[in-house]
């Protein structure tokens, strides 16, 4: 099932979404059997932003010749001649759209396409790569919405899919600044079976000008590896590396989605713990 719900004037997309209540934007509801045929988001003309975690390939923020959709699942990208992943046998689950991003997870098939001349990955259903996807503004502005809430989250994972899939949630806000934006995170992880990680920058989501975390270029933000949590397998013993990836977008730079991906060691490895997250301004 698809169903569409209005957040700060636009329209989200959620796939299967269930349960009682009124409308729940975490994936720990999100139908990963669900299917969005008969929803669409229109891109525009790019370039695009991607920003991916998972199983294997790890994290990172890609900008993107071309992203392929069939309804708001994103099927494919292409960032360089040795960079153009598709989806393969894999189902797209965990998925939605909104203004000018999609999102989602790849998981329980093997991928086609290219990724620099690397044997293809095989995702377990309760595995894959996380993503977020879409039309990344051309500079951050000097100012923005100062109230953001969440709109959607695909559900959480570890890398080898050995346990089911757990819930993220949080808050976030973006102090605006032109080049110098920051994007400021409070999020939870939890993950049954092992653990719960806390993710904060400095200053959190209520004062994002301390943040790490902040604009590469465009609306382009990343930090691989900046900062550090602690929680359950994928820490060990003495904690873990968070990296965070992602885009602002929107006509008035009023939405936000990232990936964030823990991991000791070395991203992708069979203990990481990986998430996407979707945010929206007002």
């Amino acid at each position: 099932m698809v169903r569409a719900m209005t957040v700060g004037g636009w329209a989200v997309w959620l796939a299967g979404c269930g349960g009682g209540g009124g409308d729940t934007v975490d994936g720990s509801v999100l139908d990963t059997g669900a299917t969005s045929a008969t929803a669409t988001v229109d891109l525009g003309p790019g370039p695009y932003g991607v920003a991916y975690a998972g199983t294997d390939i790890g994290v990172d923020l890609r900008e993107a010749s071309s992203v392929t959709l069939e309804g708001v699942a994103m099927t494919g990208y292409v960032a360089s001649a040795q960079e153009a992943p598709l989806v393969g046998t894999n189902s797209v689950v965990d998925l939605g759209g909104a203004g000018a991003l999609v999102w989602g997870r790849w998981s329980g098939g093997t991928m086609a396409g290219e990724y620099y001349g690397a044997p293809p990955f095989t995702w377990a259903a309760d595995g894959g790569l996380h993503y977020v996807a879409g039309a990344p503004v051309a500079a951050a502005p000097s100012a923005g919405p100062t109230v953001w809430r969440p709109v959607a989250t695909t559900q959480v994972t570890r890398s080898d899919g050995t346990l089911a899939p757990g819930v993220a949630s949080g808050s976030l806000g973006v102090a605006f600044a032109g080049p110098d934006t920051r994007i400021g995170l409070s999020l939870t992880l939890e993950l049954p079976g092992d653990g719960t990680y806390v993710v904060e920058t400095t200053g959190g989501s209520a004062d994002p000008s301390q943040s790490q975390v902040r604009i590469e270029s465009g609306g382009l933000f990343r930090d691989l590896g900046g900062l550090q949590t602690t929680g359950g397998a994928a820490c060990g013993a003495y904690g873990c590396f968070v990296a965070i990836s992602g885009l602002i977008a929107g006509a008035d730079a009023d939405q936000v989605g990232l990936v964030v991906h823990l991991y000791s060691g070395s991203g992708g490895a069979p203990e990481t713990v990986s998430a996407a997250l979707v945010f929206a301004g007002e």
